[in-house]
């Protein structure tokens, strides 16, 4: 049997959420099915390199700066022509303004793109307008929503036609996030300097405004009033790591934390972590809030998009609205000194998520989409 040839398109440089979601894809793909390539910017496919070791992937390092972007959109072009691919699917609608239009010049029969939620830069009135967006969406053969928040998105914001939107939520593969796994973790709490009886809250996450670490440092003075034996760890870099450390220092509290830059032992560092923070202000559907509670620590997060479909507010964990201090601080607080109602959430969260966040139910979705889409453009 001829094997489909699927590339996957991404403009982002660095890896993050979105990343990840493309590199389960690649690594989960039925591979006799399926002969997979990655279209990136080689500063990304560097990133990758150690992941892709033991695997047969196609990665083509291309950088496109936009539509001015002449000699990289006419590399591009050449790579579609060359390949030949049955199908291109790109992530977020930056990467599909570029690659679909290309795409459908170069033949590619089936273009999908995948939308991880709402974009930071969507202000004025032509980017607000998503009206570029519904132009794209007309040369898209399917839409793919990772959270039903997102679809609803799609649909009643950006106008998109409810024939073009699919939701296939977000999956991991939990394996790794098994608490029954054994992890000897006293070398990586002295690798980080956190002493034994010390309760560590955790958030895992790029050092932007769209995750809202302000808001937990505001949170944390209330914190110190009652317990001075918690430390803060804040996995992750990013543009306001600086800011970030002043803000810690003008508040007082920069002794309870600790920040880890970049790190790619997340599955060891949440056996670390006793109670998971997720502060954002928007999510698509948060690959981390399904991996801390696969581990079975117990998640305060802010109310927001596809959030609330991994944490169920009092049963799989707490919500709190965003951008509130005082509501995350008191959430805080009350897992502090409630062992019990911790650990009750924890295995409530990591039931939840082990029946309905598995890699192989995405995988299985989106195959779906694939052949369906494949079958359609032979049609026409």
């Amino acid at each position: 049997m001829e094997k489909i040839k699927i590339a996957y398109f991404v403009i982002s440089e660095v890896r993050a959420g979105v990343e990840e979601h493309i590199l389960d894809l690649m690594l989960h793909l039925d591979r006799r099915r399926f002969e997979i390539s990655l279209i990136c910017p080689p500063k990304l496919a560097a990133a990758f390199q150690d992941d892709f070791k033991a695997f047969p992937f196609h990665v083509h390092g291309i950088k496109v700066r936009g539509w001015r972007d002449l000699k990289s959109l006419f590399g591009l072009y050449h790579l579609f022509r060359q390949e030949k691919f049955d199908i291109i699917h790109s992530h977020m609608f930056r990467s599909s303004f570029i690659c679909t239009p290309v795409a459908k010049l170069a033949g590619i029969p089936v273009v999908i793109e995948t939308d991880h939620g709402r974009e930071a830069w969507r202000k004025g009135i032509i980017k607000g307008s998503y009206f570029i967006d519904r132009i794209i969406a007309r040369l898209t053969n399917k839409i793919i929503a990772v959270s039903e928040a997102c679809g609803k998105y799609l649909l009643d914001e950006k106008g998109l036609s409810a024939e073009k939107v699919i939701v296939i939520q977000n999956g991991r593969d939990l394996s790794i996030y098994s608490p029954d796994i054994p992890v000897e973790i006293s070398p990586l709490k002295k690798e980080l300097g956190i002493q034994d009886g010390c309760t560590i809250f955790g958030v895992v996450g790029r050092l932007e405004v769209q995750k809202g670490h302000i808001y937990l440092l505001e949170a944390i003075p209330k914190i110190m009033k009652t317990s001075k034996k918690f430390k803060i760890l804040i996995v992750g870099d990013g543009s306001l790591r600086e800011e970030l450390e002043s803000k810690a220092k003008e508040l007082g509290i920069k002794d309870h934390l600790i920040f880890t830059g970049f790190r790619s032992d997340i599955p060891k560092l949440l056996r670390v972590i006793d109670i998971f923070v997720l502060p954002s202000l928007f999510e698509g559907l948060p690959l981390v809030a399904i991996e801390a509670s696969a581990t079975g620590k117990p998640v305060i997060a802010t109310a927001v998009d596809g959030t609330p479909e991994v944490i169920i507010d009092g049963k799989t964990g707490i919500l709190v609205p965003p951008r509130d201090p005082e509501s995350l601080s008191k959430a805080m607080l009350s897992f502090l000194y409630n062992p019990s109602q911790c650990m009750f959430l924890g295995q409530n969260g990591r039931d939840y998520v082990n029946q309905k966040y598995s890699i192989q139910r995405q995988i299985r979705e989106t195959e779906q989409v694939y052949y369906s889409c494949l079958e359609l453009s032979k049609r026409c």
